[in-house]
């Protein structure tokens, strides 16, 4: 091969496998119980109230983060006291949490107390802080207000569950182009020794 091509292909090659800024989203599995022998319980009001499903947040391991960073979410909560609801991203929310390094959970933050709130269903801290004195969680579908009480605010908030089922690895976005400018070379290089 020519020195002439060498150069280029070289530039090309190391576009294509040069780092990019661009950040991937974590999907969150979400899990919470409020069943007397969940985590951090002291008393329920429902011990079948449970909340289950899914949290993708444009967040990188390490990073905190907060409502603004969800991409899309679907949260559905039932229990023998009240109708079952669903919470999605289009939703009011409020919440704050730290995502860890190895980026495979998250932990919600008890302040800004998490709350989510769909028509006049609410899941969330009964109070700002998730309480000073009590320490509450809060299940209501608009007609049943249901109390799980935990020993602090940091127990009530870490009773929520963050798991992550895998990271999306995106697309260098030098690649494509990589690729092109490597074949337009190799085409004008068999054009030349043809």
């Amino acid at each position: 091969m020519k020195p002439s091509v060498l150069a280029p292909l070289a530039l090309a090659a190391g576009l294509a496998l040069s780092p990019v800024a661009a950040q991937a989203t974590i999907v969150f599995n979400f899990e919470w119980s409020g069943a007397a022998d969940a985590l951090g319980v002291v008393s329920t009001q429902d011990p079948t109230l449970t909340g289950s499903g899914w949290i993708e947040l444009d967040v990188a391991a390490g990073e905190t983060f907060n409502q603004s960073d969800v991409v899309d979410m679907l949260l559905s909560f039932s229990g023998v006291e009240i109708t079952p609801f669903i919470i999605d991203a289009g939703d009011s929310l409020t919440f704050g949490g730290q995502v860890a390094a190895s980026g495979a959970t998250a932990t919600l933050f008890d302040f800004p107390a998490p709350a989510m709130i769909s028509g006049s269903n609410f899941f969330g801290c009964a109070e700002s802080g998730c309480g000073s004195t009590l320490f509450n969680i809060l299940v209501s579908d608009g007609v049943n207000d249901l109390l799980v009480g935990y020993g602090s605010s940091v127990a009530a908030a870490g009773s929520i569950q963050l798991t992550a089922v895998g990271a999306a690895v995106p697309l260098p976005a030098t690649l494509p182009l990589a690729v092109a400018g490597l074949g337009a070379l190799a085409w004008a290089s068999r054009r030349r020794a043809g």
